[in-house]
Order: C-alpha cells, then sequence, then structure tokens
C-alpha cells in the first residue's frame, strides 16, 4: 500500500474541510419567501422546550395547587372566628377588621419580589423557603397575647406566603398549551377554592370546641405536606436577573399602608379633623407621586409596564380588581351579620358559607368545557349578571332573615364566580408573550389582593358609617309625642323607665345595622350592575 505523500496529504486535508460538514452547529439563514426552511427553524427552536406527559403535568398540578389553596384557606379561615376573636382581643369591628385588610395588604406587598426571586433562585425553592415561614408566622399568630401582635404575625404570615399563588398559577400556565390552558386554569381554580371553601366552616368548628389559637396552630402540620408536594414541582435554573427595584417597592409599599390605614381608622377618627389621618394622607400621596415618577424613569421598574401594551392584560386586571373588591365583602360581613343581628352559633355562621364555595366548585366544573365552546367574553358578561341577581337578594335581607335566606344568594354568587374569574383569566393571558407571564400572574395577584383589602376597608367603613347615621335618623324618631307608639303593634312603652328606654336603645341599633348592611349590598349590586359589559372589550383571538 502506497504512503501518501506530504503534498497529497494536504490536498486531501483541503478536500475534508469543504466536503465535510463543520461540527458547530450552525443556524440556517432564513428567506421571508421560503416558507420550508422556516418551518424547520421554528420545529428547531422547538425542540429545547421539554413536553411533559399529560399524566405528569396534571399530577404537578395537582402538587402546586396544595400549598396555593393551604395559603388562601389561611387567608379566610380567621373570617368565621372574628367574632370570638372580638371578644377575646377587646376589640370594636373596625379594629378586628384589621386581622383581615392588614394580611390582605401584607399578601399584595408580598408579591411584586416574586418574580425577581424566582429568577434569581429558581421557582421551587422560593416556593418551598415561603411555605417554610408561613408555617413558622401561622404558629406565632396563636401565641399572641393581643390584638396588636395578631395582626403583627398575621402579615408575617401572609407577606411570606403571598408567592405560592402567583408561582402556583405561573407554573399552571407554562405547563399547558392554549388549547387546554382555559381547563387547566379551572382545575388549579378548583383546587385553590377547596381551602378557600372548607376554611371558615373547619375555622368556626375548631373555634367553637377548642379556640382560634388552635387554628392557626394546625396550620403548621399541613404546611410541612406542602414542603413534601412542592419536591414535584419542576424548578426553573438561576437566571441572570436585572437589579430589583427596591426604591419602586418601598414607596409602593407605604403608599399603600397609608392609605389603607387611612380607611380602617378614618371613620374612628373623624377623618380628616384628625391630624393622623391627615398625616398619614400627605404621606401615602407623596409616596404614590414618587413611586409614580421613579418607575417611569427608572431603567428596571419592578412592574414591567410593557404588559399593560397587551389591551386583553390590562382590561383582565381590571376585570380582575373589581371582581376581588366585590366578592370578599359576603364572605367577610356575613358572619358578623348573623351572629350580632341573629345570635347564631358560631359554627352555624361558618356552615352558612360552604354552599357559596361548593357552588363555586360546581361552575367551575361546567365553565372549564363552556369555554371551550362558546364566546368568553359573553360567559364572562352572564357571570356578572347572575352575581347582580344573588347580590339584589341580599338587598332584601331584614332582622327576620333565616338561614335559607342568606343560603340561596350565597349559593346564586358561587356560581357566577365561576364564570365571572375563568373566562377573564384565560383572555387575560390570550396573547400575552411567554417572557411577560411571571410578571404578569405577580401584578395579576398583586390586583386582586390590593382590591381584596381595599373592599373589604371600603365596605366596613361604608357599614360603620350608614350605622351611624341611621342609628342618629331613627333615634330622632323615638319620643313620647310620636303617634306610632299608640298603636297596639308597638306595644307599651314607658319612658320614665330604665328599662324600656334601654330595651328602645338597643332595637334602634339592631335596626341601624341592618340598615347598614343593606346599604354594602346596594353599593356591590350597583358597582356589579355598572361593569358588567366590560368583558365585551376583549379581543378575541383568532381561531386557526
Amino acid at each position: 500500500m502506497a504512503v501518501p505523500s506530504s503534498r497529497d496529504a494536504r490536498k486531501l486535508e483541503c478536500r475534508d474541510r469543504v466536503t465535510m460538514p463543520h461540527k458547530r452547529h450552525v443556524r440556517p439563514r432564513v428567506r421571508a419567501h421560503d416558507p420550508v426552511d422556516l418551518e424547520n427553524l421554528m420545529s428547531s427552536m422547538d425542540a429545547d422546550k421539554t413536553v411533559e406527559p399529560a399524566w405528569r403535568r396534571w399530577m404537578i398540578l395537582a402538587a402546586i395547587v396544595y400549598p396555593a389553596g393551604l395559603y388562601v384557606g389561611a387567608q379566610t379561615i380567621a373570617n368565621a372566628a372574628l367574632p370570638q376573636m372580638q371578644g377575646d382581643l377587646s376589640a370594636g369591628i373596625d379594629q378586628i377588621s384589621w386581622i383581615i385588610t392588614a394580611s390582605v395588604v401584607a399578601s399584595a406587598i408580598g408579591i411584586p419580589p416574586t418574580g425577581w426571586l424566582a429568577d434569581r433562585y429558581g421557582r421551587r425553592k422560593v416556593m418551598l423557603g415561603a411555605m417554610v415561614l408561613f408555617a413558622i408566622s401561622s404558629m406565632l399568630v396563636g401565641l399572641a397575647d393581643n390584638l396588636g401582635t395578631v395582626v403583627l404575625f398575621r402579615v408575617f404570615q401572609s407577606f411570606f406566603g403571598a408567592p405560592l399563588v402567583a408561582l402556583s398559577q405561573a407554573i399552571t400556565i407554562d405547563l399547558f398549551e392554549d388549547e387546554s390552558r382555559g381547563t387547566a386554569l379551572a382545575a388549579w381554580s378548583m383546587g385553590v377554592l377547596v381551602g378557600w371553601v372548607m376554611a371558615p366552616s373547619l375555622g368556626a368548628y375548631i373555634a367553637e370546641i377548642e379556640s382560634w389559637r388552635v387554628i392557626f396552630f394546625m396550620l403548621a402540620p399541613f404546611s410541612v405536606i406542602g414542603m413534601a408536594t412542592l419536591l414535584l414541582a419542576p424548578d426553573t435554573p438561576r437566571q441572570a436577573t436585572k437589579p430589583f427595584d427596591w426604591t419602586g417597592f418601598a414607596t409602593l409599599s407605604m403608599a399603600l399602608i397609608c392609605f389603607l390605614i387611612v380607611l380602617n381608622r378614618g371613620q374612628r377618627q373623624d377623618w380628616f379633623e384628625s391630624t393622623e389621618i391627615i398625616l398619614l394622607s400627605v404621606t401615602g400621596c407623596a409616596a404614590l407621586y414618587y413611586f409614580l415618577v421613579h418607575t417611569w424613569r427608572t431603567p428596571h421598574p419592578f412592574i414591567r409596564w410593557q404588559i399593560f401594551r397587551d389591551r386583553n392584560y390590562a382590561l383582565g386586571i381590571l376585570i380582575t380588581f373589581i371582581y376581588a373588591g366585590l366578592t370578599l365583602v359576603p364572605l367577610v360581613l356575613t358572619p358578623p351579620m348573623l351572629v350580632e343581628l341573629r345570635g347564631l352559633e358560631l359554627l352555624t355562621t361558618g356552615l352558612v358559607l360552604i354552599p357559596r364555595g361548593l357552588a363555586q366548585i360546581f361552575g367551575l366544573l361546567f365553565i372549564g368545557y363552556l369555554i371551550t365552546k362558546f364566546d368568553p367574553r359573553w360567559l364572562n358578561v352572564a357571570g356578572w349578571c347572575v352575581y347582580a341577581i344573588g347580590g339584589w337578594q341580599m338587598t332584601n335581607f331584614n332582622l327576620d332573615v333565616g338561614w335559607w335566606d342568606v343560603v340561596w344568594p350565597n349559593v346564586v354568587q358561587g356560581i357566577a364566580m365561576a364564570f365571572m374569574l375563568i373566562p377573564a383569566t384565560t383572555l387575560l393571558y390570550s396573547n400575552l408573550k411567554e417572557e411577560f407571564r411571571v410578571d404578569a400572574a405577580v401584578v395579576m395577584q398583586l390586583a386582586y389582593s390590593l382590591s381584596s383589602s381595599i373592599g373589604v376597608a371600603v365596605a366596613v367603613t361604608l357599614l360603620a358609617r350608614s350605622a351611624q347615621i341611621a342609628q342618629e335618623e331613627l333615634a330622632g324618631n323615638v319620643f313620647p309625642a310620636n303617634e306610632l307608639f299608640r298603636f297596639p303593634e308597638s306595644g307599651s312603652v314607658d319612658f320614665s323607665s330604665a328599662s324600656s328606654l334601654s330595651a328602645i336603645q338597643a332595637e334602634v341599633a339592631q335596626q341601624a345595622l341592618m340598615i347598614a348592611y343593606v346599604n354594602v349590598f346596594w353599593t356591590t349590586l350597583i358597582v356589579t350592575v355598572v361593569c358588567a359589559p366590560l368583558a365585551l372589550f376583549f379581543k378575541l383571538k383568532p381561531r386557526d
């Protein structure tokens, strides 16, 4: 066999360089008029994405829904126990409502850093850390001995657990494609609602047989289960993150805290007759102004305003904001109303709220199917209209209201809530780029939490103000010369007797409080009717 010369070897090497492909992958050039090359390029770009089998996607969904449902349940578990906590902590209704509103505000403040933390440490690590701190804070709430420390540890509990809902929703959106995302979001909402529905009744039962403190102690072992399920959640690699806008975050947080304190303490402090309210209002306005100017100029704001250029997303956030403010009000006001005006037991008031949640789960079973068959915009409008029907029934409440009179409107509104939220959420993400989804989920949860706290604060303020005005008007008609006291239906009233005057005062206070509750329900009804057509402005994605 002949040995090739050096000249032949150089020729062979040059031929190999020309004829043999280079080992490094070179992306082919794509021309707009070449559809074949474009299709191959898109296939190669999607090849790196790992597509999970259907059974594993649903298993992951179940694993991430449990911690989110536990956190949401912890937000509402104190609702039914508020009357017992009010007596134990010697607080008024405007003071005890801080247990709800402060935790919701803390949840809103804890949401914005979620996207930055997920990019820096990975979604699964952030959720695990949130679960651990949530469990510790829950136990501290049970150990608190006064209203101030209860509110403080509730703030810690809500702040540390805030990333659980936003990240679980972001993972759900990434796991499922457009054609199955509506069904997946309905299943996610259904799982979260289990905690929302069962927590108040479970809390009322535990408070009735033990104490409200045991409610928060029991959250710790359930949190350990949540840590175990999160091990199945997909993790994301650490990414090169942009600097977090701590200045914008701090100024927005300060503005929210100031405004919520004004709403909660304004009625008790006689609003702007109080120096405290004036200082808080000025501080909140200044912080909000600085936040807006800073966010507009900084290159890395913690809220990426580009997401609001998507019309569907901006409209969806508005609908979600209004929805959250409306739907939490009956859950917070119904238990105190039944305890104070009807004298029902704590456990009974908790059971009254269960049908509302079960009806919402029932609605979610159908909305996941209907949303693929009908225009989601009209499904959303139908939900608002049905919710208005339930609200109109609540405006007919009086001191003789019975158990069924309260349950039926809540069932109607529970079914409507599924039609109000899921179509709006599906359309909200329909045209949004994948790179914005975590930020979009964070802003959505921020809007939801913020609106919930504002809705409760405004409702409690309106309740207290209406009760005060109604009591003054009713008391002005209580005098011996009033012809109404001469009718047999009025009974014998002795204005010279202290016991008779005390009974009249108690009756006037009850009637005034009932009028105040009805005024709140009228307000929610009017807002519902006005906002019903908003979903018609969504832009549908063209079908292939």
